[in-house]
């Protein structure tokens, strides 16, 4: 688990209550992403990419923000296009 505290947005609490992820699959998601990339449209921001074998296997992206001791989640869905994560 990372030192980081996270924090959610109130998006980020209600999605990720509506859509069953768990927190702890968010907390691993963001510890140790199989894949980090940039948010296009704001360079503040990044998606970090994890599969969960837990819920069939399937890729969590979870959108953030960092600071030195803080991850604030955005927002977090189970992403049906990136095939390409391991």
């Amino acid at each position: 688990m990372s030192p980081h505290h996270i924090i959610y947005t109130q998006h980020a609490s209600f999605t990720s209550l509506t859509r069953k992820i768990q927190e702890q699959w968010i907390a691993k998601t963001l510890s140790s992403p199989s894949k980090i990339e940039l948010d296009a449209k704001n360079s503040e921001v990044a998606h970090a990419f994890l599969r969960i074998p837990e819920y069939g296997n399937r890729t969590l992206r979870v959108i953030y923000k960092q600071t030195a001791q803080t991850y604030t989640v955005i927002t977090a869905y189970f992403d049906r296009t990136r095939k390409d994560i391991p």
